[in-house]
């Protein structure tokens, strides 16, 4: 046994000088640093097939095993840039060009182990670990996982995409063409959820889509799971292990909102009718005295406003006051939101924070209670209104 190590070893060491020899090419000397890559790539090749009697037999097959390989991922490369579609990004197109330098430098003898030539600032959603993999290895890891990539973004239209990256662009603050950021990822992400919604004519998710995929997130993630288990991808389920851990962190809706890229949203100021005149008020004060029911009054109510002297100057009972908010015309309704949440500087966005708020006062209370009753179309027209509006806070008085 001993006397076996003994002569591997020697044989190392004479297929090292070999190739050092071999290197040298005229040269006298050659500087440490590259003779210890020699023997990195040496150790490289040998790794690559099983042991043999001869170390200088098992090099060569070694050798041919790369080849074979290199061969392949030449074939992959060639694939890749006879579809390339790269979307305007600097990154993807420079760092695949950089792959002809790398064919062009590798050497099996000398450098196999080592990636000269790659200058890869495109990421991708499932980087490859340089301390892993190496040389060719490395390389036909990047090209086949950018190849998953690339298949996947081709699967949908161009214009659909570039809709996408400019909006992400605009709402995140980068230049998606200019700025690293990984592409199939983010498409990645907007195609589960806009599929779960069973909206698929665009990727931008509306305020409401948001909130219906908050409200149901177990079973966003479970049908999404579900779904790529029939496709059976194993690339995409580690991107999508990813995505779950992102959605289970999150604390609320807000935040879920963050994560996606929804339809621009443009905040425009709102009117409302000013509040009664005094004497008006006092009538109604009058009327409540008389004990007219919560209808009446809720007709007679025309701003927000009135309502707010009613709840702070305690001329309705609490009780009543819940049902006065449960009454009144939704678009008085509406506006009441508005005012409270401009008032209180709440952060109110979706019918799901409204429903969720804390039992606090009366008038959370009444917003809450009201809220919870909202019919489908209701519910739209006042997710669109909290998006979209603030109330223009003119003092009256």
């Amino acid at each position: 046994m001993g006397n076996g190590l003994v002569r591997q070893d020697q044989e190392h060491q004479d297929l090292l000088k070999e190739l050092i020899m071999k290197r040298l090419s005229g040269s006298t000397v050659l500087p440490i640093e590259e003779i210890q890559n020699i023997q990195m790539s040496l150790n490289f090749v040998l790794s690559k097939v099983e042991l043999s009697n001869s170390l200088k037999q098992q090099f060569e097959s070694g050798k041919n095993e790369l080849q074979r390989k290199i061969t392949d991922t030449e074939k992959l490369y060639k694939h890749i840039m006879e579809n390339l579609e790269d979307y305007g990004v600097l990154a993807i197109r420079e760092s695949l060009m950089s792959f002809a330098d790398f064919f062009k430098q590798y050497q099996l003898d000398f450098t196999a182990h080592q990636v000269n030539g790659l200058s890869l600032d495109y990421l991708l959603a499932q980087p490859v670990d340089d301390q892993t993999y190496q040389g060719i290895d490395f390389v036909e890891n990047y090209l086949t996982r950018f190849n998953i990539e690339a298949d996947f973004l081709n699967k949908f239209p161009k214009e659909r995409l570039l809709l996408l990256f400019q909006t992400a662009s605009h709402q995140l603050d980068y230049d998606y063409q200019i700025d690293v950021n990984n592409l199939f990822e983010l498409v990645f992400f907007q195609f589960l959820a806009k599929k779960f919604v069973g909206n698929q004519s665009s990727f931008l998710l509306s305020s409401f889509e948001i909130a219906y995929l908050w409200g149901n997130k177990s079973s966003f993630l479970l049908n999404s799971r579900l779904f790529l288990e029939e496709i059976n991808n194993e690339y995409y389920f580690f991107v999508f292990e990813k995505f779950v851990a992102f959605i289970t962190g999150l604390q609320n809706e807000t935040a879920l909102g963050n994560l996606f890229i929804t339809l621009p949203t443009e905040t425009n100021t709102l009117s409302v009718n000013p509040p009664m005149s005094a004497v008006k008020y006092n009538q109604l004060q009058e009327k409540i005295k008389k004990g007219i029911a919560t209808k009446e009054i809720a007709n007679f109510l025309e701003s927000p406003y009135d309502l707010l002297e009613l709840v702070e100057d305690e001329t309705i009972s609490p009780k009543n006051i819940i049902a006065l908010i449960n009454e009144i015309a939704f678009p008085l309704f509406a506006a009441f939101v508005l005012l409270i949440r401009k008032k209180e500087r709440q952060d109110w966005h979706t019918i799901v924070d409204l429903r969720k708020l804390l039992d606090i006062d009366t008038i959370t209370l009444g917003i809450k209670s009201r809220a919870e009753k909202l019919e489908l179309e209701e519910v739209e027209g006042l997710t669109i209104i909290l998006q979209k509006f603030e109330l223009d806070m003119t003092d009256f008085n």
